[in-house]
């Protein structure tokens, strides 16, 4: 659900360049002769066998003329981006209507658990969310279930020797070591990487389920071991297992009780529910359309860069939305980074898995890597830079962000912006720190609190000035490491390094230029 590819900005330039009724007969005729969910995808075929010329330097990305004769060439065609009406029909409908089947089909199946739980059957909860879980995984996932079986054997056979058996009080760490052996060996020995690619988010999820699972028993922060059927009802927990997010084990324990107000209960479904609508709308319809028009006015590869981006981060907050929509009330949820979200969460029994109205206009970097997925997060914080802070406060950003890339699978492209990421927000909340403790203001990476030391507080100019310049440089940088995850050949199957560079290159590498800046500044000041 990212930015179109070149064929497809072609095939609507083509679309948009007919008169109403022929462009109907088009499509009808292309639906008659292809069916109505494949037309578009064998166009898109075609075209692309065709871009072996001009188009050849940007077949990784969005169509952008190129300088010159080219450029000039393009300028000369008038191009008539579809209306909105032509979306909604084209576009927003049909998107709607999957969307809603997908949505049935997972809040169906989470429903299961708090049903079962009012029968006060412990045992029957767990074996119920065991199977609704696999049944889940088949919906999704096929045949593809059996390599998902593979690595949770695996785990649990390690769990048993190693916890139980033998009671070595390192088990997070072995499980650990495990998961990522098999991310490595997953990545590498896998025939078809369309598979690997499909299964990678919710054997993430499963792998952040284990490794939790293994350092809270080391620090008896579950003081009983789970028996057979509470670690598969964890494990395959339909709430959680395909979109997420990461629940502690406690957490998922609180399925055993019933909702305290299912008209709460309700609306927060309806709520999540109609934000993950609005999500996957902006994605893959609102925001294409919003590209046809920049490429047509503005034709900057800057501009397609910030679109595509925005495409990218609305299908994030789809998939939270969605998540949070069918996962277990988090009753336990406490986090020091914003206490008003704590007291949400406690209140209404809601898991927050995302907060886009504090990445899409940031006060720092910084804040977008913790609201980007608050349960992603806390796991990062918990089980890896607290562990290592002790050694090293940079060592322990970069094992973050580390974790994170082998969380997600040994990509390139991930990993080398998860990389970016890092540096930028380790060096830019120095900075800020300094710049706050020199000239006495509130301009530090997270805001401050009403009651600070600070001479020059966030309503003063020359403050705000400052917040508001860090804010542009964060989205400036958002749009930049987000241009790449578009629809592109390669999205099917991971982003190739050739991928991700050939967008950085077209973009100048500006945000990465910037990083330097940054750091020159950091250690000038």
């Amino acid at each position: 659900m990212n930015a179109i590819p070149e064929s497809r900005q072609l095939l609507y330039q083509y679309l948009a360049g007919l008169e109403s009724d022929e462009r109907e007969a088009f499509v009808e005729q292309m639906q008659a002769q292809y069916g109505d969910d494949k037309w578009m995808e064998t166009i898109e075929e075609a075209l692309s066998s065709h871009m072996d010329g001009e188009y050849s330097e940007y077949d990784d990305g969005a169509y952008i003329p190129d300088d010159g004769d080219s450029a000039e060439m393009a300028s000369n065609v008038e191009v008539n981006p579809v209306s909105l009406n032509e979306m909604a029909v084209n576009c927003m409908t049909p998107t709607f209507h999957q969307v809603i089947k997908l949505m049935t089909q997972s809040l169906m199946l989470a429903m299961l658990l708090p049903s079962v739980a009012a029968l006060g059957n412990a045992h029957l909860v767990h074996l119920t969310s065991v199977f609704a879980g696999l049944a889940l995984y088949y919906l999704f996932f096929s045949s593809s279930i059996v390599h998902m079986g593979a690595y949770l054997l695996i785990a649990y056979v390690a769990f048993v020797l190693f916890h139980v058996k033998l009671k070595i009080r390192r088990i997070g760490l072995i499980t650990a070591l495990l998961s990522f052996i098999y991310v490595a060996a997953s990545e590498t020995m896998l025939p078809d990487r369309k598979v690997w690619h499909q299964i990678r988010g919710a054997v993430m999820i499963c792998m952040m389920k284990q490794i939790s699972l293994g350092f809270d028993l080391d620090s008896d922060s579950i003081v009983k071991t789970p028996s057979l059927v509470e670690y598969f009802g964890y494990v395959f927990c339909p709430g959680t297992c395909i979109f997420g997010p990461w629940v502690s084990f406690n957490t998922y324990m609180t399925v055993l009780t019933p909702p305290k107000s299912h008209v709460l209960w309700l609306a927060r479904v309806v709520k999540s529910g109609s934000m993950a609508l609005t999500a996957v709308l902006v994605s893959n319809c609102i925001s294409q359309w919003i590209i046809q028009y920049l490429v047509a006015i503005y034709r900057s590869r800057w501009s397609v860069a910030f679109a595509t981006a925005l495409s990218f981060r609305f299908s994030h907050y789809f998939v939270c939305f969605l998540s949070e929509m069918s996962a277990p009330a988090d009753k336990n949820q406490n986090s020091s980074e914003n206490n008003a979200l704590v007291e949400k969460a406690v209140t209404y029994d809601w898991l927050t898995v995302s907060r886009p109205s504090m990445t899409e206009l940031p006060r720092s970097l910084v804040e977008v890597v913790v609201f980007w997925n608050l349960p992603m997060h806390e796991w990062l914080k918990t089980y890896v830079f607290r562990i290592v802070r002790p050694y090293s406060n940079f060592a322990a950003v970069l094992m973050t962000y580390l974790a994170s890339s082998l969380l997600h699978g040994f990509n390139f492209q991930l990993s080398a912006v998860l990389l970016s990421l890092g540096v930028l927000t380790y060096f830019e909340h120095g900075l800020r720190r300094r710049l706050a403790r020199i000239f006495s203001a509130c301009v530090e990476s997270r805001k401050c609190s009403s009651e600070c030391s600070h001479q020059h507080k966030a309503d003063s100019p020359a403050t705000l000035l400052a917040n508001v310049s860090f804010t542009l440089l964060a989205m400036w940088n958002l749009a930049y490491l987000g241009a790449g995850f578009d629809s592109s050949e390669s999205h099917a199957e991971g982003y190739s390094m050739r991928h991700t560079l050939t967008t950085w290159r077209q973009l100048g590498f500006g945000s990465h230029i910037a990083t330097f800046v940054l750091i020159f500044c950091y250690l000038s000041v």
